[in-house]
């Protein structure tokens, strides 16, 4: 079961930072409240951040495991074709000659597109990506496929932006505890912001959390006291 630990101004925002670097909804998991943290004084001096832990409740173990890990595979293959189909039709109707393979099936299902201009696919810092793969996951959502979750990615961009933003990250973590003094990132998207608190949360010397709201939504490396 995965579990991790989340922080926050109220117990609230801790809560929502936990399930945005999980990946799942509030209705996935089981909250604990470590520490409901103050205000401080004036909202100044002596503020205490909210923490939580969070933990991710267990499958269904209802069928044999024999049983459950056929259904499994039946049900990813469909979703995955219906995947591929629906993300086919969205990129002809944007006017684009592209393949999309289905890279992976499992708990997620990745797509992978191929073709020319792919920079017009991926967009800035990935916006465009992001957006595709969006709609992609509420249509499914919408078409009865609850839960599904689809990464849509194009000439390795996912993994090329991932590797850039751990060493955005490492990089960070080094100033903020050589300085003793938090660094606020630019806005990113959620997915990079996920990708920076989960690369930090083993990191003993420093902590992550998000503030603003989105599409100005940035991630805060703090040092730990």
């Amino acid at each position: 079961m995965r579990s991790i630990e989340a922080v926050g101004k109220t117990v609230e925002e801790a809560i929502n930072e936990g399930l945005e670097q999980l990946g799942v909804d509030r209705s996935q998991v089981q909250v604990e409240v470590i520490d409901e943290g103050n205000k401080g004084i004036f909202g100044l001096i002596g503020t205490k951040l909210a923490r939580v832990n969070l933990l991710v409740n267990p499958s269904d173990r209802s069928l044999p495991q024999e049983d459950k890990k056929a259904e499994d595979q039946v049900g990813a293959a469909e979703k995955g074709q219906w995947a591929q189909d629906f993300l086919n039709d969205l990129l002809s109707l944007m006017g684009v000659q592209a393949t999309v393979k289905v890279a992976n099936i499992g708990e997620v299902i990745e797509l992978e597109i191929s073709g020319e201009n792919m920079g017009l696919i991926i967009g800035h810092r990935g916006q465009t990506l992001d957006a595709i793969q969006y709609l992609t996951n509420i249509t499914a959502d919408k078409a009865g496929f609850r839960g599904l979750k689809i990464i849509v990615d194009a000439e390795d961009y996912r993994l090329r932006r991932k590797r850039s933003l751990e060493n955005l990250a490492q990089r960070t973590a080094e100033k903020v505890i050589a300085r003793r003094r938090r660094s606020v990132l630019e806005p990113m998207s959620p997915q990079d912001r996920r990708i920076i608190h989960l690369y930090l949360r083993d990191n003993q010397n420093v902590y992550t959390y998000s503030e603003g709201e989105d599409p100005f939504r940035k991630v805060v490396v703090d040092y730990k006291e």
